[in-house]
């Protein structure tokens, strides 16, 4: 905190503690989701399952573990559609 004023160095306190309790460390990435799933159903392997619902069973933690799970999927040319609610 040196050079920071005392103001400063509250509002980064408040901004850290607010967004750590507020907002998820990681959400889940369809592209994460249709990876384990192909594995379990085509290939019988359902261990990308059990390490994707083992990362997401606590989004709120702040550890580098789950960090390749939040990378968001290549762009390609062919669009991206998702169906919720089916």
């Amino acid at each position: 905190m040196a050079g920071e004023t005392r103001q400063a160095a509250g509002i980064k306190s408040f901004l850290a503690s607010t967004d750590a309790g507020s907002n998820p460390a990681l959400i889940s990435r369809n592209h994460r989701v249709e990876a384990a799933l192909e594995a379990a159903v085509k290939q019988g392997d359902c261990s990308l399952m059990d390490r994707l619902l083992a990362v997401l069973s606590n989004p709120f933690a702040r550890t580098p573990e789950p960090a390749d799970y939040s990378t968001l999927h290549e762009p390609s040319a062919r669009p991206y559609r998702t169906f919720c609610g089916t």
